[in-house]
């Protein structure tokens, strides 16, 4: 599940645009958050690689990430931004879903079997308890939340980030991956992301 949203250096919504995508010739999806260069970045780098699924995908995903590092000129130790891939693997019989965060510098890729909703570490879900309606719930949350959209940068604007629209993908053993929009927000091209917070937090200052 991901929102829709980039925006400027002023935290303005300059897109609205589709954050999850096929990963090509395999059962499985991928999304990510930071550069918005990452979307075209890891598909190209998927593209130079011969694999049949899911699980041939998984076998060289080591030199398919090397490859995609090379492609987004990330330096050593510095990542920009962070990539969350799902699929289904027929070796396993089971959906994976694969982690690679900013906070590891190096890079690692982590294997999840639970997820924390909007922050609230005693609100844990699971692929099997987790529902479109908590996914919806944790991002009505995070947009309610104003952060540094740009955390490397020490003058970094404290905006609100979460904006546009939400998807919803989901992986199974029936190929492909059932994808579709399940909520809209009615933010416009040009202005800050929820808006109407920003215009409440002004009125109870």
């Amino acid at each position: 599940m991901a929102d829709a949203a980039t925006y400027d250096d002023a935290g303005n919504l300059r897109a609205v645009i589709q954050k999850i995508h096929d990963v090509p010739r395999a059962n499985a999806v991928f999304t990510g958050r930071g550069d918005s260069r990452a979307f075209t970045g890891f598909w190209l780098a998927c593209t130079g690689f011969e694999y049949e699924d899911f699980d041939g995908f998984l076998d060289q995903l080591d030199e398919i990430l090397a490859k995609y590092d090379t492609l987004m000129e990330h330096k050593p130790g510095v990542l920009a931004n962070e990539l969350v891939i799902a699929g289904w693997s027929a070796r396993r019989a089971a959906p994976l879903l694969l982690v690679r965060s900013t906070l590891d510098p190096e890079g690692a890729v982590y294997e999840a079997d639970s997820l924390f909703l909007g922050g609230e570490f005693d609100n844990e879900a699971t692929p099997d308890t987790f529902t479109v309606a908590d996914g919806i719930a944790a991002m009505e949350r995070a947009r309610q939340t104003p952060w540094p959209l740009f955390p490397d940068k020490q003058d970094s604007v404290v905006a609100y980030g979460i904006g546009g629209f939400v998807m919803h993908a989901e992986v199974s053993a029936a190929a492909p991956a059932d994808m579709a929009v399940v909520h809209a927000w009615d933010d416009e091209i040009g202005e800050p992301i929820n808006r109407r917070a920003i215009e409440a937090r002004k009125k109870a200052a």
